[in-house]
């Protein structure tokens, strides 16, 4: 199960029995049953997409999105009869206006920021006897971590639009402790960056 993402020009996007095609100038590139496909991702406007394969994904309840260079989605293809998928949307979006939102939204970055202090004591872990002053180091930030996360839990709205900066603000922090973290154990790295970096620990990472 996976998505498939498409990218280049002159790439094709087709149908061929019960599989997807992928090919580029003539040449099959990727090729996937479609019981396999979760969703199909397109970040070229230079891609072609039959209407056979777009068929194939609505009744097999596939997404088809569209995204910009920069990575936000501009358009999505799904079925207009109320599948799984379809209906599964419009609970996120009634969602969105009430506490379930909220609800949902905390338990997000919760689980984000945990995953960071988990991933820092492990880290630390193997450090504690080699090299105390890192663990010393990495256990500060996981502390700071986990106080952020006890801290989310107290953030109170009644939709997503009320809690998203506080929510972000602590996702924000605790990324940015995360990864002194990471650049403590690993010398040559320098902070985290997106698209575009150029360095080898930032290109591996994304």
């Amino acid at each position: 199960m996976g998505e498939v993402f498409v990218e280049g020009f002159g790439v094709s996007v087709s149908k061929k029995s019960e599989r997807l095609v992928v090919k580029k100038k003539g040449e099959v590139i990727f090729e996937r049953p479609f019981f396999e496909v979760e969703r199909v991702i397109i970040s070229t406007e230079g891609a072609t997409v039959s209407a056979a394969a777009i068929h194939q994904c609505v009744k097999n309840g596939i997404p088809v999105e569209f995204i910009s260079y920069s990575g936000a989605p501009y358009a999505s293809l799904v079925s207009p009869n109320l599948g799984g998928t379809v209906k599964t949307r419009r609970a996120q979006l009634l969602a969105y206006g009430d506490l379930r939102g909220v609800l949902l939204g905390k338990a997000f970055a919760t689980g984000k920021l945990k995953s960071a202090a988990n991933n820092l004591k492990y880290y630390a872990k193997y450090r504690k006897g080699a090299d105390r002053a890192a663990y010393d180091y990495l256990h500060e930030r996981v502390d700071k971590i986990e106080t952020l996360a006890s801290q989310v839990a107290g953030i109170e709205g009644d939709c997503v639009d009320e809690v998203r900066g506080a929510l972000l603000n602590a996702e924000g922090r605790g990324a940015a402790l995360y990864w002194e973290g990471v650049k403590k154990m690993v010398p040559d790295f320098l902070g985290r960056e997106g698209r575009g970096a150029t360095d080898l620990v930032n290109s591996l990472l994304n």
